[in-house]
């Protein structure tokens, strides 16, 4: 057992179950139902059994499978497995060394019958609608996948789906949902949307402010694997006169600030563009305000802090689900008071 540090962010579950076309509330379904279905569904399957979708062409992340689920203490720990990009068999990296515009590629071979990518953790508490992605010394929580991977499972696999006979189209043809395993199939849509927790108050001041503010700071980690990205990072270095650096980055970042004097539309845009990206620790966005050195972060309005927990490291890549779930719980009264902050 080490003591390393974690970082939670919190998110509400703002909706879980099965709903009407139109209605706001579930006609059934729940939380705890859901990952006591995932739960079942898993035991005894292998990893690559565990995925429960195609990732679409436009989408950038890879596939997402479960490696672990525990529960203790009405809390539950996931562990996800987040799939990165693969060229037959081979994961690429670039030469640090390499110059913009003439950059050398190794393709490092991956073990057959395994699936290159990285694990990420989710605490959920149920009865309290939240849940918390946990963080160790990857920069990015995963949520969005993790959050398409119980959508996905809830519309094919949890105990409300009704399947019928196998056709030739489909060997799992899906014809309804229902609340009992003897009801009859209806036509409801299986819903998990999730919102990240922002502390009260925050947001609002800011909105109360808005005539006062007189610069947006924008904080922004560029994917070089988009070609938009890309070509504005070879701007700035040109602008820059710095084509050749001597160690370009994979994902550079960059900071630059504009002055601006948004209205509630644009700080609610705001808002809106950054949870979008907040699986970046890095990037955010600042406002300061007439008369004052201030700088008021976006995401400091988030339920979000570092901790030191003790946890069991299986290896250099995951930690042990139930070191997770044990070390959250011991300070379970220090972390759960980001969500009443």
């Amino acid at each position: 057992m080490t003591i390393e540090k974690a970082s939670f962010s919190f998110y509400n579950i703002t909706q879980c179950g099965y709903f009407a076309r139109g209605e706001e509330e579930p006609s059934f379904g729940t939380i705890q139902e859901t990952l006591e279905d995932l739960q079942n569904w898993s035991n005894g399957k292998k990893l690559i059994e565990t995925k429960v979708s195609e990732v679409k062409d436009s989408d950038t992340s890879g596939n997402t499978y479960l490696l672990d689920i525990q529960t203790t203490q009405h809390t539950w720990l996931i562990t996800t497995w987040n799939e990165t990009a693969s060229t037959n068999g081979r994961v690429a990296s670039v030469q640090a060394e390499s110059d913009v515009g003439n950059v050398t590629v190794h393709m490092n071979s991956i073990v057959e019958g395994s699936i290159p990518g990285y694990a990420t953790y989710f605490w959920v508490i149920p009865e309290r609608r939240v849940f918390a992605s946990i963080r160790f010394h990857h920069p990015y929580s995963a949520q969005k996948p993790f959050r398409a991977y119980i959508n996905k499972f809830m519309e094919c696999f949890a105990r409300h789906v009704v399947v019928g006979n196998a056709t030739p189209e489909s060997d799992y043809p899906i014809l309804g949902y229902s609340n009992t395993q003897d009801g009859a199939p209806g036509h409801y849509y299986p819903r998990f949307h999730t919102e990240l927790l922002k502390k009260p108050g925050k947001k609002q001041f800011l909105l109360d402010n808005a005539n006062n503010i007189t610069k947006v700071i924008r904080k922004e980690e560029l994917d070089l694997s988009q070609e938009e990205m890309l070509t504005l990072w070879q701007k700035l270095l040109r602008q820059a006169h710095l084509s050749n650096p001597q160690t370009p980055p994979i994902r550079p970042r960059i900071t630059y600030d504009i002055p601006f004097h948004p209205t509630v539309d644009d700080i609610e845009s705001m808002f809106a563009t950054w949870e979008e990206g907040a699986e970046s620790n890095w990037n955010d966005f600042g406002i300061k305000m007439r008369s004052s050195p201030e700088i008021h972060w976006v995401s400091h309005a988030l339920a979000r802090m570092e901790f030191d927990i003790n946890v069991e490291r299986i290896n250099e890549e995951i930690v042990s689900s139930t070191s997770i779930i044990n070390a959250a719980l011991e300070k379970k009264q220090y972390i759960l008071a980001l969500v009443t902050a």
